[in-house]
């Protein structure tokens, strides 16, 4: 199979993930995380590293996006896309046994002490040093898992309600 952008687009809409609650937005907000870095050059390469920005990205993203009572544990979507077929973990020495025992991490320590870095597949990588692809990419996981949250994302609009049912947008300024 050729690792293209097509391929990754599949790979983004169709995650594994717990179908509770409609559906644990973990992995696309962690997906739109790293996709941001990127596009910030905090990364450049095939390697994940858990860092201070991206945990930030993390809770910002899920704050902009996520509307349901999922708690927003950033170590859990890390250690759980290792489900996923572009996305494998690096242990810290010594605890390369130890994470392929786990059935989940959900404390940034625990992840931290046993996960040196993510390390995805470079063909990825080369894809989200364009900006073309990460926009493509971004759309695939908005449309796909945040449609009622995704024009408030993109554009600094808010969806608000009016009574006869109408979704009416408002530009809001981002500061």
């Amino acid at each position: 199979m050729t690792k293209d952008l097509p391929y990754y687009i599949h790979c983004f809409t169709h995650l594994r993930r717990d179908m509770r609650n409609g559906g644990a937005p973990h992995k696309p907000v962690l997906l739109l995380s790293v996709i941001s870095l990127f596009e910030r050059a905090i990364f450049t390469n095939d390697q994940i590293g858990v860092l201070p920005e991206l945990v930030a990205s993390f809770k910002a993203t899920w704050s902009k996006l996520v509307t349901t009572n999922h708690h927003p544990t950033f170590a859990l979507p890390f250690f759980h896309m290792r489900s996923e077929p572009f996305w494998e973990l690096v242990a810290n020495i010594g605890y390369e046994k130890w994470i392929e025992s786990q059935g989940s991490i959900s404390s940034l320590v625990s992840l931290t002490t046993s996960v040196q870095y993510a390390l995805i597949d470079g063909e990825l990588a080369a894809l989200l040093m364009s900006p073309e692809n990460r926009d493509v990419l971004k759309l695939a996981i908005l449309d796909k898992y945040f449609p009622d949250t995704e024009i408030e994302f993109r554009y600094g609009w808010r969806r608000r309600h009016v009574s006869d049912g109408k979704i009416v947008a408002r530009r809001f300024r981002i500061v």
